[in-house]
């Protein structure tokens, strides 16, 4: 589909340059290809809003409003007329300079060759179009005398970001606006009237910890004194006296038990005659005797006769002798269930009609 995308400058607020493109009465007056309009709904702006457009040489399009902000753009479409698909948007978009008119149209005409006339012209004929109708609409609001409001415009003024020149000359300007609008103060004096007294210091008498009993033993253990040939060899051993010095320790902190003592509820093990019962005596097992294992013979297999002798002959089989009765396959339902069949009912009560 072929995709029209037209835009122009004018030097007037979005506000007055939106009446133009919405009322019918300004419609007529820019557009080209709409010479006459009529409105063929209750309302003629907003989403819905359907409108006839009739260029000058006699063509109408009925044209429908699918979408609708104020003073920014709307977008119709075409639902009856010479194409097979139409749809357009008009935007508005502001500027320091004035407002942005930006007419976007996409299109498909009817007809197999639609194509080539598109190459052929169609497509050159709609740009000069929308682009002529543009410069329409620009020459309309100017005629009107609307004029720019600099105060309004400097709003949305694109600027380029300063640079670090520009910033550090408002970075100073701001501190010099800050310092002048400070009001200086007078100074604090403090007298020695106003000053506090000092307080006497205060001390905190910490009494000594007392040493455990355990280090008050192992202090008395005997060291061996310090010779140069000791200080020469430096293989560890153990002071003399640490070992029955532990010795006394273990046997002044562990209670004396006596074999015949009760039992202690606070000691940390239990009796095991007091947690579980004495196990049964074991039951005498038999010997059971094992017959030896007997080996797998495998099961006999026929001889293959040998290539190029007839098979052996295998023994005939008499078949059954015939019988009158007949196979199931062979009676139908009637002669199972001893029943008349339809046919012969149909004709017995025909035969007894016609001698009656």
């Amino acid at each position: 589909m072929p995709l029209i995308d037209q835009r122009i400058l004018i030097a007037a607020a979005a506000e007055t340059v939106w009446p133009y493109l919405t009322q019918p009465e300004h419609l007529m007056r820019w557009h080209l290809g709409c010479k006459q309009l009529s409105i063929l709904t209750t309302r003629a702006q907003g989403v819905g809003t359907r409108r006839r457009c009739t260029d000058g040489r006699g063509k109408s399009t009925v044209e429908e409003i699918t979408a609708w902000l104020e003073n920014i753009g709307y977008e119709y479409k075409v639902v009856d007329g010479p194409y097979r698909a139409f749809r357009a948007r008009i935007r508005l978009q502001p500027a320091p300079e004035g407002t942005i008119v930006n007419w976007i149209v996409e299109y498909q005409r009817r007809g197999l060759l639609s194509g080539l006339r598109e190459l052929l012209g169609g497509r050159r004929h709609t740009e000069h179009l929308m682009s002529e109708s543009l410069r329409n609409l620009r020459k309309v609001v100017e005629r009107s005398g609307a004029r720019l409001d600099p105060a309004r415009q400097a709003r949305v003024a694109m600027q380029p970001a300063p640079d670090v020149t520009a910033r550090a000359a408002r970075g100073a300007e701001a501190m010099r606006a800050q310092l002048a609008n400070t009001v200086p103060s007078a100074p604090l004096v403090i007298s020695e009237e106003d000053a506090p007294e000092p307080s006497a210091p205060t001390l905190i008498h910490q009494q000594p910890l007392a040493e455990p009993s355990f280090v008050t033993k192992l202090s008395a253990v005997e060291h061996p004194p310090v010779t140069p040939d000791s200080i020469a060899d430096t293989k560890p051993r153990k002071p003399k006296g640490l070992a029955e010095a532990l010795q006394q320790t273990k046997a002044s902190s562990a209670p004396a038990r006596t074999e015949n003592s009760a039992w202690d509820s606070s000691a940390r093990t239990v009796p095991i005659s007091l947690v579980a019962p004495p196990l049964p005596p074991a039951e005498p097992t038999q010997a059971l005797e094992s017959a030896p294992p007997q080996p797998h013979t495998p099961p006999e297999i026929a001889p293959t006769p040998a290539r190029g002798l007839p098979p052996p002959e295998l023994p005939k089989r008499e078949m059954p002798k015939p019988t009158d009765l007949y196979d199931t396959g062979e009676l139908s339902i009637w002669e199972i269930f001893g029943v008349p069949r339809p046919s012969e009912k149909t004709r017995t009560d025909l035969h007894a009609i016609v001698a009656a």
